[in-house]
């Protein structure tokens, strides 16, 4: 075996974080299982004894090593050197993960069921305030985003908005493309149970007149952050609002669309990647497939 085989590499980040943090073998289990790495005690003792085991269980065993490793000491492994000493750069901050007792998963305690439906604004604005690179929103309108702009007051909203396009984060809006068949069915549809239904087509046309007057006003000045505005052509099942969807400190609100329900009206889950890792994967793995074919909309 070479110094760059899986088996060293999990060796050796094993013997890192024992110098570096003192973690035992249950610990780092634990954490790998935190971070969906589905990895028994057996195995990664194995493992590090130098003994085999399938070629699935090293990849499964590095891929987590591997993340712990860049959340928890920022470094990667480096091939000439056959060492874990690759430092991230200066954008790293370190990130301790949880180390859960076997069979408790994702906290639910970490989990927020808003009942009533559609969350305040005011909640809303704090929970985007918390994002350090991106906002995300896919809707089937996006009507009570955009007439935030110009029915509240501007330090309820608009100010926030400008705050954190300057802190250079980038936002990017998903509507439904007004022109696509699957629009024309889902409002059809729904209008058998909700009349005002049927002229769903009609205010996306006018949402996206209103997008584009409010980024015009917005940008009366420049910012280092972004807002781009997507159509997608799937049938929308709920509302996304995810920020930061690729870091760990990650969060994501999700309303389900009922049926016969108005969609102010429908739940709301909140929950965060670093909590429930993989109930947030599986819903990011749904907002990718949906936006799949979305195209961008030039405001």
């Amino acid at each position: 075996m070479g110094k760059n085989d899986p088996g060293t590499k999990i060796r050796k980040g094993f013997q890192l974080l024992d110098q570096r943090l003192a973690y035992s073998q249950i610990e780092i289990v634990r954490k790998l299982k935190h971070l969906n790495y589905d990895v028994s005690r057996a195995s990664f003792n194995n493992v590090i004894r130098d003994k085999r085991v399938g070629g699935k269980t090293y990849r499964q065993i590095l891929q987590g090593m591997e993340e712990l490793l860049r959340l928890e000491l920022g470094v990667e492994w480096d091939d000439q050197t056959g060492e874990y000493g690759k430092p991230l750069g200066s954008g790293w901050t370190p990130v301790t993960i949880e180390a859960p007792e076997a069979g408790t998963g994702g906290n639910a305690a970490d989990i927020i069921f808003h009942a009533d439906g559609r969350v305040a604004v005011a909640h809303k604005v704090a929970f985007m305030e918390q994002a350090q690179t991106e906002i995300i929103e896919l809707g089937l309108r996006l009507n009570t985003f955009t007439e935030s702009f110009t029915s509240l007051k501007s330090n309820e909203f608009m100010m926030p908005i400008r705050r954190l396009l300057n802190r250079g984060v980038n936002m990017k809006l998903y509507l439904i493309d007004p022109e696509s068949n699957e629009a024309l069915m889902y409002f059809n549809d729904r209008a058998k149970q909700q009349e005002e239904e049927a002229q769903g087509v009609d205010s996306i046309k006018k949402v996206l007149k209103k997008l584009s007057k409010i980024k015009a006003e917005l940008y009366d000045q420049p910012y280092p952050g972004s807002i781009e505005v997507y159509l997608y052509k799937n049938v929308p099942y709920n509302n996304f609002l995810i920020i930061d969807p690729e870091s760990i400190e990650g969060r994501m609100m999700v309303s389900h669309y009922l049926y016969g329900i108005r969609r102010a009206d429908c739940p709301v889950v909140e929950f965060s990647k670093k909590s429930n890792r993989s109930l947030y994967r599986r819903y990011l793995a749904s907002f990718t497939a949906m936006i799949n074919n979305a195209k961008k909309y030039s405001l």
